[in-house]
């Protein structure tokens, strides 16, 4: 029986054999190889097919093949093992070997190997690419964004995901409506949201779904206002796109547009349930106001909402989408802040009137998660143990949170915190003679992540300070975490003095 070359390496099932030639063929094979080998295309460790398996597919004798091995081994480019059978050596571009390999690394071999092409991309894709993106949390002390993966519901959520995993494409296939209708009725008991199940476009997360709405919404010159400070990428993903981005007027100047320099805006970012990173609560009248603003000149609020379920003070307010009769506000809601780094799962609440573009958009550039995951979800809140997860996982926050400020107030001083409504982060402000970046320099040299405070800031602060994650620091280490990290500041500190010194 042949063997099937299409289980061989493609550098050998392209050896090619001639009789007519005055090349022994054990030798044309083992040119063959031996060039494969020097140029990369079977890197070391690659089993080799048997001398038979490799006799039949050329249609030579098995002593032949047998005796290109032989040469090849001695040439120490191949090794050959009873067990093993016969693979590339460990160090093929290694001392033990010929002289020749050397000829490829310089250039011999120029018709074959040649320069990478220097092809730029585009303008576009290049401002994108230096926009912050929030990419997968950091395994780091005091990293952002970055859940407790030990609050994940593993049995009932794990039995969910399991059981959804295994079921048919067929079975799964209204996963979508049933995250959709879960979701709705989830938002109108917790958030006042008032939507129909299919204004719900699911996403990813907050980067993918503000890339959606600026894909659909935003055109260069556009005007955007915006929160300042505000999380990462949220003006720099607007400004990419060709938005002019101003920032959100305060209360005293909303209802008077003379008194802040822009023009009527497109599009209103806002963050009311839980502000980053101070994690102030918006107040009602705020909330109305923004929503006049955007009904007299035709702007759309996106509403980021992503810590409403780990809001610990202040009274429950309606979401601004709550009180939107005319479709002025896109919503966005995640699922990733309460079950962990491992589910990223979001979700967008537009507009009627925009329902057919968002859906055909987030379908074409596969902004959705899959559908396994939607219909396990969709189970899980139906079944009430969302909600009783999100309760257990508020209180386990919130005690951590007050454990991080009595550390913080213990060695960083009483006027230095600024003690958050929710979330698991914390803004800590530095004296003015300690630079944060500095800090933040230091914190990373003992594999801490912190954050400088005017990183947020389109505007520097009146002072600066750092911001540090919680997620990632048991209960039983915060003090102890806390204390590292004032250790840290107070030799920025001294740092930064004998710099001034030396000057």
């Amino acid at each position: 029986m042949q063997s099937d070359i299409c289980d061989f390496p493609l550098a050998i099932a392209s050896i090619k054999v001639d009789g007519n030639l005055p090349v022994p063929i054990y030798e044309q094979i083992s040119r063959a190889v031996r060039q494969a080998i020097e140029l990369g295309e079977l890197p070391e460790g690659t089993p080799l097919p048997t001398g038979r398996e490799l006799a039949q597919a050329l249609g030579v004798s098995r002593n032949t093949v047998v005796a290109a091995y032989s040469r090849l081994v001695a040439e120490n480019y191949l090794v050959s093992n009873t067990r093993r059978g016969t693979q590339v050596a460990k160090c093929p571009f290694g001392s033990a070997l010929p002289e020749r390999i050397g000829d490829v690394r310089n250039g011999a071999y120029k018709d074959v190997v040649s320069e990478p092409a220097k092809i730029q991309i585009g303008f576009r894709a290049q401002q994108m690419l230096e926009i912050p993106f929030a990419r997968a949390a950091s395994s780091r002390p005091f990293a952002l964004h970055a859940p407790d993966a030990s609050f994940l519901p593993r049995h009932p959520l794990g039995r969910l995901l399991t059981e959804e995993f295994c079921r048919s494409s067929s079975d799964r296939q209204h996963a979508w409506q049933r995250f959709q209708t879960a979701i709705a009725s989830h938002l109108r008991q917790m958030r006042g949201v008032h939507c129909d199940p299919t204004q719900v476009i699911p996403t990813t997360c907050l980067d993918g779904a503000l890339d959606l709405t600026v894909r659909l919404m935003i055109d260069p010159g556009h005007c955007v206002l915006a929160e300042d400070p505000a999380i990462h990428g949220m003006h720099e993903r607007f400004e990419a796109a060709g938005a002019r981005v101003f920032s959100l007027p305060p209360d005293s100047a909303l209802g008077d547009a003379s008194r802040y320099a822009s023009p009527p805006p497109r599009m209103i970012l806002v963050t009311p349930s839980l502000s980053f990173p101070f994690g102030r609560q918006m107040p009602d009248e705020r909330r109305l106001s923004i929503l006049e603003l955007a009904r007299r000149s035709g702007a759309v609020i996106f509403e980021n909402d992503v810590c409403s379920e780990l809001t610990y003070s202040g009274s429950r307010l309606r979401a601004i989408q709550g009180y939107d009769r005319d479709g002025h506000v896109i919503y966005f809601g995640s699922m990733h802040e309460t079950l962990g780094p491992q589910i990223r799962v979001g979700y967008l609440v537009v507009p009627p009137h925009l329902v057919d573009a968002f859906t055909e958009m987030a379908q074409r550039v596969a902004y959705g998660p899959d559908q396994f995951l939607l219909s396990a979800l969709a189970r899980f809140i139906d079944e009430s143990q969302y909600a009783v997860h999100a309760r257990a996982i508020r209180s386990a926050y919130a005690e951590r949170l007050c454990l991080a400020v009595e550390a913080c107030r213990a060695h960083f001083g009483e006027s230095s915190i600024v003690e958050p409504g929710g979330g698991f982060h914390l803004v800590i402000l530095l004296p003015e003679d300690v630079d944060e970046h500095a800090v933040c320099h230091l914190a990373a040299r003992h594999d801490l992540q912190i954050s400088p405070l005017s990183s947020f800031h389109r505007r520097p602060p009146p002072r600066g300070g750092i911001v540090i994650g919680l997620g990632l620091i048991p209960d039983r280490n915060v003090e102890t975490m806390i204390r590292r990290l004032a250790d840290i500041v107070e030799r920025a500190r001294m740092g930064s003095r004998v710099l001034d010194l030396a000057s």
